[in-house]
């Protein structure tokens, strides 16, 4: 929508309004085809305005709500990719199990099934295996409006993509949407009554990774913008990160979802990038960087001998080896990396770790979203130029 293709609510051979956006309160322009309707228009729009700055509101004010509903399905691992034994040790990391009923904010529910035909007889649901079961998700959303149609639809898409994001984040493997989102309708099992029901219910648990709600995103975009935007952006970055068979692009990908944390949306925030992104995560999560300095496989795949190094400059040796990994392919292409079934290789430890890091550095965000400041030109002005 804008000024010069402006939205046409009804039909344009009888009564209709047209909306076109403007740059104030009450932010858009309402004419109605009938001048005798544009006294109830203004009103409408005045309302709009009003809700627009948060105030509380009813979802009567919205006509009630309208379950948009769609099933999500993990893919399913492929052992005849060249890449496969590379992702292994990330795989047999990052996923976890999740079965039942759960809640992601006040406006969408998930019923999480299980196909478990390739599961141990006698293996509890829920519990940990070497090979996890499919996964399918069913995900009802409530999106208000008065009906389904082209100011619902979509919201609702564009909260199908953030749920399945959430939802690859939460299981650790990647999670795929269908072709489309629909309207509840009474082939799907389920009914609207049922629906109000366990949205109500208040012993609906939310779903959760390691312990942290992932409903916070549903509650910032008001509140805070930004966060929000730096959130969605790393929770789709590591859902395609997950997806990847080369271990150099996976890597850009989860250093990327971490990096997207510091971005501060402001015309500087091209500079003093690495720095940026050592001091942040420095800040942000020192102990998570502790135990990846102190793991097993650190030396070798980072390529650092620990030697007598204090904590501190261990963290900042690791968080620049990180940002290198993300940055040195992006300049100079990707390197080799077929190793055949050789799944303990240098690569699939970098992988698991970059994996690990990006994790974490999303789970602090949520439990404390801040922004950042390095680079601003008022703290760290540009050197003078020839």
């Amino acid at each position: 929508m804008s000024p010069e293709h402006p939205f046409i609510i009804g039909p344009q051979n009888g009564l209709h309004v047209t909306v076109a956006p403007v740059d104030s309160p009450p932010w858009i322009d309402a004419k109605s085809s009938d001048q005798e309707c544009q006294a109830e228009v203004d009103a409408i729009v005045e309302r709009s305005a009003e809700l627009s700055f948060g105030a509380l509101t009813d979802e009567d004010d919205f006509g009630g709500v309208i379950w948009y509903t769609c099933t999500l399905a993990d893919e399913e691992p492929n052992l005849a990719e060249a890449m496969f034994f590379s992702r292994m040790q990330q795989m047999l990391y990052t996923p976890a199990r999740v079965v039942g009923w759960l809640r992601l904010g006040a406006g969408v529910l998930l019923n999480f099934r299980e196909d478990d035909s390739n599961l141990p007889e006698g293996a509890p649901a829920g519990g940990t295996v070497l090979f996890h079961p499919r996964v399918f998700i069913d995900v009802y959303i409530a999106v208000p409006g008065p009906a389904d149609g082209p100011l619902t639809a979509p919201i609702a898409r564009q909260f199908a993509e953030v749920v399945a994001a959430i939802c690859t984040f939460a299981l650790g493997r990647p999670i795929n949407l269908p072709p489309m989102i629909m309207p509840l309708l009474e082939i799907h099992g389920v009914t609207v009554d049922e629906l109000d029901g366990r949205r109500k219910d208040t012993q609906l648990l939310t779903l959760a990774r390691q312990g942290i709600a992932l409903d916070a995103i549903f509650d910032l975009p008001v509140a805070d913008k930004d966060s929000w935007l730096r959130i969605r952006g790393a929770l789709l970055s590591y859902d395609a990160a997950l997806r990847q068979q080369r271990e150099q692009v996976a890597i850009i990908l989860f250093v990327a979802a971490a990096e997207c944390l510091t971005n501060p949306f402001q015309p500087w925030k091209k500079d003093r990038l690495t720095t940026r992104f050592v001091k942040f995560f420095g800040e942000l999560m020192p102990d998570h960087l502790d135990q990846m300095v102190q793991h097993g496989n650190f030396e070798q795949a980072f390529g650092v001998t620990r030697g007598s190094k204090s904590a501190k400059t261990l963290r900042r040796i690791l968080l620049e080896r990180v940002y290198d990994f993300r940055s040195e392919p992006v300049h100079e292409g990707l390197a080799m990396a077929y190793e055949g079934f050789a799944h303990s290789a240098v690569t699939g430890q970098r992988r698991m770790l970059a994996a690990w890091f990006a994790e974490y550095a999303i789970l602090y965000y949520l439990e404390a979203p801040r922004t950042s400041l390095i680079g601003h030109p008022v703290t760290a002005p540009n050197p003078p130029t020839d």
